[in-house]
């Protein structure tokens, strides 16, 4: 019973881990590229950095839209129809899923309007 709880906890709040991790790349990277000064770096006439950042959150969007598209369609422990914890958990699972897209999204624009490394001098 209790690992089903745990189950059904960690795919209603999927969104949000998603989010957090990546959150935390991005961050992690763009700290590790500035201290360690390969933010210069580039692939294909554009910085490495921005690149993986912008490869980074296509695929945490996708992941999110995944979550959301499960959530909708009531697959797993995520539907919307049957018994009531699972009418509660389906809504609540899509709504963190598109608010943590919509903080995926908003997180990885920058790094295509601000250079790597800008507000420290590099």
């Amino acid at each position: 019973m209790r690992e089903r709880f745990v189950t059904q906890i960690l795919l209603m709040t999927a969104g949000l881990i998603i989010w957090a991790a990546h959150l935390g790349f991005v961050y992690g990277l763009n700290a590790l590229a500035c201290t360690f000064d390969f933010a210069r770096l580039e692939l294909f006439g554009m910085a490495l950095t921005t690149l993986t950042i912008g490869v980074a959150t296509l695929i945490a969007l996708g992941a999110e839209l995944l979550v959301l598209s499960f959530a909708v369609a009531g697959l797993g422990a995520m539907g919307f129809g049957g018994q009531e914890q699972y009418r509660f958990m389906g809504p609540i699972t899509a709504t963190l899923a598109g608010l943590s897209a919509v903080a995926v999204l908003w997180q990885g624009l920058p790094v295509l309007v601000v250079p790597v490394c800008a507000g420290a001098g590099g």
